[in-house]
């Protein structure tokens, strides 16, 4: 989920807002908004109503090669695919996994794969 808060980030109640925000949720990421340096943009860490969707075997397949930290560009090759469809899939696994980064689908690749 993501939220944006239409108000100055320097205000007093911006700070409030953050941290409340942060007491409900300690893994909420907050970041300026590309829409307006004045707005923040909050990513609510996953919880019941954004639970993991399972991945297609291609989906998996490309978040190993991910978490073999090998660039987009060298996984397209690797698969005959374009970068442009690689790039498609990681932000589909991305979604399905309820991240927002490629380090937070290789700690979701890293945990499955210790059984965590």
């Amino acid at each position: 989920m993501k939220i944006t808060l239409a108000f100055p980030v320097s205000t007093p109640e911006a700070a409030q807002v953050i941290k409340l925000l942060r007491s409900v949720y300690p893994d909420v990421r907050i970041v300026a908004s590309e829409e307006s340096s004045r707005r923040l943009t909050v990513r609510l860490p996953p919880g019941p109503s954004r639970e993991r969707k399972p991945l297609t075997e291609r989906q998996q397949e490309i978040l190993e090669q991910l978490a073999s930290n090998l660039p987009i560009k060298q996984i397209a090759e690797n698969m005959a695919l374009s970068h442009h469809t690689i790039n498609n899939h990681t932000r589909t696994i991305y979604r399905k996994l309820a991240v927002a980064s490629r380090a937070g689908a290789i700690a979701y690749y890293f945990k499955q794969q210790t059984g965590q």
